[in-house]
């Protein structure tokens, strides 16, 4: 390869294109580097700048969400507590009502004994008056 050294170009023998100078390039490698690296750096920056900001976001993020779900563990344990103490007076309440049922059974039932009583000792007091005034 011949370097023709008045336009800088190298010439390839057999062809006929002509590619620029390692210097040509160079040249211009720089010159394109140099147009556009403070606009790269800037978006550099630009860009570690925004990361950082959505990293400490998420960590916010995260930790709102950690908040929320022990707040929503705390809420599901105050309404199981709750619902506990309700079980309990249901019970209770239950165990009342089976008491007053059976309670009440029992007076219906002596009521009914004592008003069969009362009305054999009529029977017998009336009985025994028609038998003594003969």
């Amino acid at each position: 390869m011949g370097e023709n050294s008045e336009n800088g170009k190298i010439s390839v023998p057999g062809s006929n294109s002509e590619y620029p100078s390692e210097k040509t390039i160079n040249l211009l490698a720089t010159g394109i580097v140099n147009l556009y690296q403070a606009d790269l750096e800037k978006i550099q920056k630009d860009l570690s700048n925004l990361t950082s900001k959505q990293e400490k976001l998420m960590g916010e993020l995260e930790q709102e969400k950690q908040r929320l779900d022990e707040r929503k563990l705390k809420n599901i344990q105050e309404m199981m507590d709750t619902v506990k103490v309700y079980r309990e007076k249901l019970l209770t309440i239950k165990k009342q009502m089976t008491s007053f049922h059976q309670r009440s059974r029992n007076l219906v039932k002596r009521s009914q004994e004592l008003q069969e009583f009362k009305e054999k000792e009529n029977n017998r007091g009336f009985n025994g008056d028609v038998r003594r005034k003969p």
